[in-house]
């Protein structure tokens, strides 16, 4: 059950355009804190390491790591000043 002032939304992002995602994360910081942030990008593409090229593995460096860390970089000051946040 729901509490009756609860608010919960969620948004999707697409990861690959780390200027728009850094705009729509701070609008909307600039409202409320983000108290849970999932970090889940989907992919890389299945198959054998051997198999990928330099070009996947630099997309999957950029959606995994350079934006996640920037989503937790933004989100994490007010998850600290409320003393409660989750990163998963």
């Amino acid at each position: 059950p729901q509490a009756p002032d609860a608010a919960h939304s969620y948004l999707c992002l697409d990861v690959h355009d780390r200027q728009q995602l850094e705009a729509k994360v701070k609008a909307i910081l600039s409202a409320r804190p983000i108290e849970i942030l999932v970090c889940n990008s989907g992919g890389p593409k299945g198959g054998p390491l051997t198999d990928a090229s330099e070009e996947q593995f630099l997309e999957a460096f950029q959606n995994h790591i350079l934006a996640n860390q920037l989503l937790v970089r933004l989100c994490i000051s007010g998850m600290r000043a409320a003393n409660y946040g989750r990163i998963i």
